[in-house]
């Protein structure tokens, strides 16, 4: 039974490291495993991919820094209103509740699936 749980959690790390690399939320499929797999509550799941996100952030601003790919003026602007919306996040999902916030996090997933079923892509070159 403990080499099925390890075989498992290896299985979920692999693909949300896939999922997040090719840039289609690897952070979804981490919370999905943690609340069905590791019965965590989904504000604890989401706190854990939130944690997992910070070290792979600062890799990634990292890397485009060096590339050349980041306009600082735009991106600081953006940290300026992130910061506080997901502190004020936080603060609303320990109001909601887990229940609740599992449950829009589902509909939320389910919106995003099939918009990206049903929305064209431009062709790159």
């Amino acid at each position: 039974s403990h080499i099925y749980a390890m075989i498992w959690r290896i299985i979920a790390a692999v693909l949300s490291g896939v999922a997040g690399a090719l840039g289609i939320g690897g952070g979804g499929i981490l919370i999905i495993y943690l609340t069905l797999c590791e019965n965590l509550p989904q504000l604890t799941a989401q706190g854990v991919n939130l944690l997992f996100f910070l070290p792979c952030g600062i890799i990634a601003a990292i890397i485009h820094t060096l590339k050349k790919r980041i306009d600082w003026k735009t991106a600081c602007w953006l940290i300026l209103g992130g910061v506080p919306g997901a502190i004020g996040g936080f603060l609303l999902g320990n109001f909601i509740g887990s229940d609740w916030l599992g449950k829009i996090f589902a509909i939320l997933l389910i919106f995003l699936g099939l918009k990206s079923i049903f929305t064209k892509t431009k062709k790159q070159d």
